[in-house]
């Protein structure tokens, strides 16, 4: 087996999250907040389902089991242990704060409901008091000035909107434009918010907040869901509403009705490690979505999941902000009741009713579709080094969405009328898009970012051997995800901590590399070292950003000398060959 090492960000200085940025600072912001503050938790607590009764049969309901087992906590921390079989429920399931349900894993224990409605809820609740806003608030600000007597305390957590009437076209999105913020600090009629500010809040447009009263700490873990038949509302499998600081790990969701999680009005949720396919109906109306984000949730975070025949897989809209897709793989996009190509639905998809400042980050998909199904989308949604490898990317035009950021991303299919990059629209910001093997706009190859909201190589990438995966100065379409590597190999969700199942040869901090390449960055020369003994049949390739063969050599020592001073400045990649491995490294030519 050919193994892979990758060192393509310890030494070359492509930066994570860094102040010098291609994007300008005023279209971004601060995508790290994305996801649980404090990580997943693991409560020390732990009562088992077959203690009260379930039994995982497959036909006996087990709404009462966990009835009983929930309250056995008596409002404490704790989690709730179903083993391995089939637990069958007729009823939805309302979880309270502080509570996980976790299975024995996806492939061993599942919840099959008979069901109608939000099969798995953790719903908090919206006070009707509005208290206004008495200053305009700026991008960036991170505080309000209210009415005195506002009675909000630090701790509280608001929802702040506007009146979005121009900005919304869907009567059901008005007052979802806004941002749900925890109160940290409280001076008077001056609270100071946990998160700046993702948009202007002008004084014109009357402003006021609203105190939520969310559903906290809810996890969700390493189960099966299967929702056993359609019903006639928008029902999702799981619902996050006026939720925070909450998650689904580890889970497989089976054939959804309107969407297998939605997020609304809530904060800080993750998903990750999870597998969604399937769904009843692929037609208009609201039908067979993965994940959606909208009505103002904010700062959620859906990464490393896998998509599989779903009429759109990543959607936001109505408000979303501040959210993050990041490094999840969707294959199979389906939709019907439209003229287009069943395969053509968008599975990174913006829907309208201006969802802004949200970001796609090191996703690998099919289509990247930015709609006006409802609208208007808002500014500065970030698509960086993400993959379209069918239809590419399409920008609907009635209206058309405005001062988008489009960086770093791989349209890969040359088929006829497939591999589009159609824009709407003015005043995106456009840089380092490959678009079938040519890079648009030209000049656009040093792209330093690696990532918008990690600052280090994320631990659950380990098993796809580089970092940045996709995007210039990475060779064109050549890396993966661990999502879309976890899902050619079979391993479609995982509930561990945050490795994968699986990783390759790969070169990670704090072990010696089996190749040394220096100095670099190098204006003349650089050494290439194999470390170890090499076989007969070495040898060192270098390419430049476009994929052409720039040197070659066989190895006939240990160590190889190259000379680059006549190569043009900047990105190129070095690959080492020496028995069944591979090694590659980016360096930077001066």
């Amino acid at each position: 087996m050919t193994r892979i090492f990758v060192l393509l960000l310890l030494t070359t200085g492509i930066p994570f999250c860094s102040t010098a940025q291609v994007i300008p600072s005023g279209r971004t912001v601060n995508w790290s907040l994305a996801g649980l503050k404090n990580g997943i938790q693991d409560y020390p607590t732990i009562v088992n389902i077959a203690d009260y009764g379930g039994t995982g049969d497959g036909s006996s309901p087990t709404n009462t089991a966990l009835s009983a087992a929930i309250n056995s906590l008596n409002n404490t921390p704790g989690v709730i242990q179903f083993n391995e079989g089939t637990y069958l429920f007729d009823q939805v399931i309302n979880l309270p704060d502080a509570v996980i349900i976790r299975g024995k894993g996806a492939e061993l224990t599942t919840l099959r409901f008979t069901a109608s409605g939000d099969l798995i809820q953790a719903k908090g609740s919206i006070e009707n008091q509005e208290i206004n806003v008495l200053e305009s608030a700026g991008k960036n600000q991170n505080y309000l000035v209210l009415n005195p007597n506002h009675g909000i305390n630090p701790g509280d957590f608001i929802l702040l909107t506007l009146n979005d009437d121009t900005l919304v076209t869907s009567a059901w999105a008005l007052r979802s434009v806004g941002q749900i913020n925890k109160i940290a600090v409280v001076h008077a009629d001056t609270v100071f918010l946990s998160s700046p500010l993702r948009m202007d809040y002008p004084l014109s447009l009357s402003p006021w907040i609203k105190k939520i009263n969310p559903r906290k700490n809810v996890g969700i873990e390493c189960m099966k869901i299967v929702r056993g038949s359609n019903d006639n509302f928008q029902s999702n499998n799981i619902l996050f509403e006026y939720s925070v600081e909450s998650w689904v790990k580890g889970i497989e969701s089976d054939s959804c009705n309107y969407a297998h999680i939605a997020i609304s009005n809530s904060s800080n949720i993750e998903i990750r490690n999870s597998f969604f396919q399937n769904a009843y109906s692929y037609g208009n109306g609201g039908k067979g979505y993965g994940v959606m984000i909208h009505m103002t949730a904010g700062e959620c975070l859906v990464e490393n999941n896998i998509f599989r025949q779903l009429r759109h897989g990543m959607i936001l809209q109505a408000g979303a902000n501040g959210n993050v897709f990041g490094y999840n793989y969707s294959v199979s996009p389906y939709w019907t009741e439209v003229s287009l190509p069943s395969g053509s639905a968008g599975d990174m998809v913006l829907h309208g009713n201006y969802v802004y400042a949200n970001l796609f980050e090191g996703n690998i998909g099919q289509n990247i579709v930015i709609d006006d199904s409802h609208g208007k989308n808002g500014p500065y949604n970030t698509f960086f080094r993400n993959r379209a490898e069918r239809y590419g990317i399409f920008m609907n035009n009635a209206p058309a969405s405005d001062r988008q950021n489009i960086v770093g991303n791989e349209i890969t299919n040359t088929g006829l009328t497939l591999g589009l990059y159609l824009l709407s629209g003015t005043d995106h910001f456009l840089y380092g898009n490959t678009v079938k093997g040519t890079l648009n706009p030209s000049g656009t190859q040093l792209l330093p970012e690696a990532s918008y909201y990690h600052s280090s190589f994320p631990s659950f990438l380990s098993n796809t051997g580089s970092f940045p995966a996709i995007g210039t100065p990475t060779l064109y379409n050549t890396g993966n995800n661990a999502a879309k590597v976890n899902y050619l190999s079979g391993t479609y969700s995982y509930c561990h901590a945050d490795l994968p199942p699986s990783s390759a040869g790969t070169a990670q901090q704090g072990q010696e590399s089996p190749v040394a390449i220096f100095p670099n960055p190098s204006k003349e020369i650089i050494h290439v070292r194999l470390n170890k003994m090499y076989p007969e049949n070495s040898n060192v390739q270098m390419y430049d950003v476009s994929g052409k063969l720039v040197y070659s050599v066989k190895l006939t020592s240990q160590e190889e000398i190259i000379t680059i001073s006549l190569l043009k400045a900047g990105f190129y990649l070095i690959h080492v060959i020496f028995g069944d491995n591979l090694y590659v490294e980016s360096i930077h030519k001066e």
